[in-house]
């Protein structure tokens, strides 16, 4: 719970970090490195929901997520 946690758990993983992330599904907890220019850019997700509409030409699916991190 602390931000050198967080450190810590990026640095052991970073090499299996990827660009993109597929079939995402809810209760999934993903770490999260954001490209910004931040003093603290690590973030974990827990996806509370994935929504998909399978209407033809429908374009509005969206995932809903709750993240920890240190915001600056």
């Amino acid at each position: 719970s602390t931000t050198t946690f967080l450190y810590n758990l990026w640095k052991a993983n970073a090499a299996s970090a990827t660009t993109e992330i597929s079939n995402i599904v809810k209760n999934d907890i993903i770490l999260v490195k954001t490209g910004q220019d931040l003093t603290y850019n690590i973030y974990i997700l827990k996806i509370e929901n994935v929504v998909i509409n399978t209407a033809a030409g429908n374009h509005n699916d969206y995932i809903q997520f709750a993240y920890k991190g240190k915001d600056n």
